[in-house]
C-alpha cells in the first residue's frame, strides 16, 4: 500500500480535526513539524531506519489486561493485549522488546520518558516497574533519573480512584546521567 502524504501548512490540530488513516500503512504530515503516523503495530515499525534521530521519546504503552483497545474493530490482531496473551510475553517481548528498539533511536542527551503503573491482572498486581528500570539500564548508554508526577483525573470505572491523582513518568536518559530542563523548550516550540 503507497503512503500518504500531506503536506499541510501551518496546519494545527483542534479537538475536531480528524483525519482518517485507517486505510493506509503511514502517512507523512509536514508543517510547523514532521509527523509520520504508522497504522501498525509499534513491534512492526523498522526502528533501524531511526537510528541516533529522536531528542525525545514519551509514551504511555497499553497496561496489560486494563486498556484493551481495538476490541470491535477489523485490526484487533494489532493490539499487544491479543498478541501477547500472558503478563511475561507482554512485558518481554512487547514492551521491554519495543522499548529497547526504540531507545537506539534516540540521540546523546536525549530523554525517554514512560507512563506506566503496574498493571493489575485478575486482581492481582503485576511485578513491572521495577524490573523495567532493572532492563532498561542495560540499555547502551542509559542512565534512570527517577519519576516525574502527572496530575491525572480518575479513570473511567476506576472505583478505587474517585478523584485526582498522581501516575509516574519514569525518565531515563542517554549518555547522560543528570536532569537538565535548560533547552526542553524546544521539544514543546
Amino acid at each position: 500500500m503507497k503512503p500518504l502524504t500531506l503536506e499541510l501548512e501551518n496546519f494545527e490540530c483542534h479537538s475536531n480535526s480528524f483525519i482518517d488513516f485507517t486505510s493506509f500503512n503511514s502517512a507523512l504530515i509536514i508543517g510547523k513539524k514532521t509527523v509520520k503516523i504508522w497504522n501498525k503495530p509499534s513491534e512492526d515499525v523498522d526502528w533501524n531506519l531511526y537510528l541516533d534521530t529522536f531528542d525525545l521519546y514519551f509514551t504511555s504503552p497499553p497496561y496489560f489486561e486494563t486498556e484493551k483497545y481495538g476490541t470491535d474493530t477489523s485490526s484487533v490482531d494489532k493490539q499487544s493485549w491479543f498478541r501477547y496473551n500472558t503478563f511475561e510475553l507482554w512485558k518481554n517481548d512487547f514492551f521491554f522488546n519495543v522499548t529497547e528498539s526504540v531507545w537506539k533511536t534516540i540521540k546523546k542527551d536525549g530523554y525517554m520518558m514512560i507512563n506506566i503503573i503496574e498493571p493489575s491482572s485478575r486482581g492481582k498486581r503485576m511485578p513491572l516497574c521495577d524490573d523495567m528500570v532493572d532492563h532498561f539500564k542495560t540499555f547502551d548508554g542509559c542512565h534512570y533519573l527517577g519519576k516525574i508526577g502527572m496530575r491525572m483525573m480518575a479513570r473511567p470505572n476506576a472505583s478505587e480512584l474517585k478523584s485526582v491523582f498522581i501516575e509516574p513518568i519514569w525518565t531515563f536518559r542517554k549518555d547522560n546521567s543528570t536532569y537538565e530542563f535548560g533547552g526542553l523548550d524546544k521539544f514543546f516550540a
